[in-house]
């Protein structure tokens, strides 16, 4: 997974990728990894999923560990649920709505709402 991040953050310095952009500052997320587990994050154009894909395939050559696709999920903040699925077929991925449980957790629930909450404050009880 270092070789990966390595990948991702030399197509960044190179303005091949671009992640999402936090708030009004120059920071940016592009990539998290969880156990097993990626979260690519970036601006919604072709040219990102383009790099992704092909940064995703040179990771395979050289390290031997695929990216099952047919197991991912793509979803699209601010992007119509048919754009959305017309890139994941590109992809050849599905695509999917949020919110969505990642892993066990919610993401992309309105956490200004009190029972939002409540996986959370469960999990952490348990």
């Amino acid at each position: 997974m270092e070789g990966l991040h390595a990948c991702l953050e030399e197509v960044i310095e190179n303005s091949l990728f671009k992640g999402m952009a936090i708030g009004n500052h120059h920071l940016q997320i592009s990539h998290f990894f969880y156990i097993d587990d990626e979260i690519f994050l970036g601006d919604w154009n072709v040219d990102n999923v383009r790099i992704l894909i092909h940064i995703l395939r040179m990771f395979f050559m050289v390290s031997g560990l695929q990216i099952n696709l047919h197991k991912s999920k793509l979803y699209g903040i601010s992007v119509s649920y048919f754009e959305c699925s017309q890139v994941a077929s590109y992809m050849r991925c599905a695509s999917d709505t949020m919110p969505f449980v990642y892993p066990g957790l919610p993401v992309g629930e309105r956490m200004y709402r009190v029972p939002s909450w409540d996986t959370f404050i469960d999990k952490f009880t348990n």
